[in-house]
């Protein structure tokens, strides 16, 4: 549960962050997002690695 609460925070703050950089400067709104997706899909790099092994 703790995963999933920090996932939406790093979500929703990804999320207006980029809305706001989108105005003056969209290469650096889009390293956001591009950074804030690897660092969410880390956080549930745990989670992956046991559904592969019960794969």
């Amino acid at each position: 549960m703790e995963v999933m609460i920090k996932l939406a925070g790093v979500a929703v703050t990804a999320v207006v962050f980029s809305g706001v950089l989108r105005k003056n400067t969209p290469e650096l709104a889009l390293l956001l997002t591009v950074a804030a997706g690897v660092w969410m899909l880390a956080l549930v790099a745990d989670g992956l690695g046991a559904a592969v092994e019960l794969m």
